[in-house]
């Protein structure tokens, strides 16, 4: 009888307490995920806030064959040390939707651009990998028609 009852009371221990373990990981992870949105959004929303977004050690995959694709290791190369697209009028993003996994997450935008006389409106995304801070670590840019950003890009 002693046996049965230690046996039963060890049981409601392992499984009580995986499931306490199981709601606090879940927890974290809703945290997590939506503290990853907000500042995937912030960044979208206030340019000033990107300082605080980006990682000091960001790592960026400019996509495309254009004058600023390619790699970009740290934020002050990320920030300004892209090759200058000028004269670039206009540069602006309309966020459409976020999607977050853990660490990863995704934006979709529209794109509004205007230089050298071209103008470019289009659909595109970044694939976004974030610290335990929610600053961007990494990021991989998507468009839809990559060859008409390199020819926007193109002198």
């Amino acid at each position: 009888m002693y046996k049965a009852i230690l046996a039963v009371g060890f049981f409601a221990w392992i499984t009580f307490g995986s499931e306490v373990q199981k709601q606090d990981k879940e927890s974290i992870t809703k945290e997590k995920n939506k503290r990853n949105i907000e500042s995937i959004k912030k960044m979208y929303r206030v340019k000033e806030t990107q300082l605080n977004t980006l990682s000091k050690d960001i790592v960026w995959h400019g996509s495309g064959h254009n004058p600023v694709s390619g790699l970009y290791q740290g934020y002050p190369e990320h920030t300004k040390g892209m090759p200058s697209p000028a004269p670039l009028k206009k540069w602006k993003f309309k966020l459409k939707n976020v999607m977050v996994n853990g660490d990863y997450v995704v934006a979709t935008f529209i794109v509004n651009g205007e230089r050298k006389n071209k103008k470019i409106k289009m659909k595109g995304a970044h694939l976004l990998r974030l610290n335990d801070q929610g600053q961007v670590v990494e990021g991989w840019e998507f468009t839809k028609d990559q060859d008409v950003l390199d020819d926007f890009f193109a002198d």
